[in-house]
């Protein structure tokens, strides 16, 4: 399916997914909450969807990407997963995460296989595990890696997505 929009709804206390996107295309998921879920938000084989503005908390993953190609992922606030804040596995690539404040453990994990995904201007308080290739990392985030001594992380400049970001999230 495609062009659906989830906009302000709640999904909570769910032992799988809060909210599933299963292989749509041009979709939004905007402004919902779904807190202690399995995964807040999941997108399997989904691709050039829009995930904003959303808030989801103690699940054990608070967004999900997986065989998801070419979404973004702007200005959701993702606090106290179980496991990971942001999990990015299974071949995703071209994904566009932006802006988004994650706090846990884990704030952030790209598993090998993903490739040409792209973060600018996010909030990670936790550790970032990057297994993926050619991952993107805009100035800001690549200071707030430093800043918490993560270790060596891959860094590309990314002026064209950091100046096109509104655009992005609109």
């Amino acid at each position: 399916g495609s062009n659906v929009t989830v906009t302000g709804s709640t999904a909570n206390f769910n032992s799988n997914h809060g909210i599933y996107l299963d292989g749509l295309t041009y979709s939004s998921v905007i402004g919902n909450t779904a807190n202690s879920n399995g995964e807040g938000i999941y997108l399997g084989a989904a691709s050039s969807n829009t995930v904003t503005g959303n808030i989801a908390n103690n699940n054990a993953y608070g967004i999900y990407l997986y065989t998801a190609t070419n979404n973004v992922v702007v200005g959701n606030t993702l606090n106290n997963p179980g496991s990971i804040a942001i999990k990015i596995q299974q071949n995703s690539t071209g994904n566009v995460i932006s802006s988004n404040n994650a706090l846990g453990f884990a704030a952030l994990s790209l598993d090998a296989g993903c490739s040409r995904n792209s973060l600018v201007g996010n909030k990670f308080v936790g550790s970032v595990i990057d297994s993926a290739s050619d991952t993107q990392y805009a100035q800001s985030d690549r200071l707030t890696l430093d800043t918490l001594s993560l270790g060596t992380v891959a860094y590309s400049p990314l002026s064209i997505f950091a100046s096109s970001s509104v655009a992005l999230a609109s």
